[in-house]
């Protein structure tokens, strides 16, 4: 398994998303309760890490989902 990522900006790729969460697929190991800020152009959505599973090419994690907003309005 890789260094877990802490205050570091990664990209990631949206695998699916919920009412209140979503799943992330990333390079690098998130640890479990690590929180997470994932932005786009419009969107900032806060959340904690619930679950990270290494595959052959990266990790999947899991984020419940706390907050959200357009970046305008922040």
């Amino acid at each position: 398994m890789g260094e877990p990522s802490v205050g570091n900006l990664m990209n990631a790729r949206v695998l699916d998303v919920s009412g209140s969460g979503m799943r992330l697929e990333v390079a690098t190991p998130v640890p479990c309760g690590a929180e997470v800020v994932i932005e786009d152009q419009r969107m900032r959505i806060v959340g904690e890490t619930m679950r990270c599973d290494s595959k052959s090419d990266g990790y999947i994690v899991a984020v419940r989902v706390s907050e959200t907003g357009l970046l305008a309005d922040l």
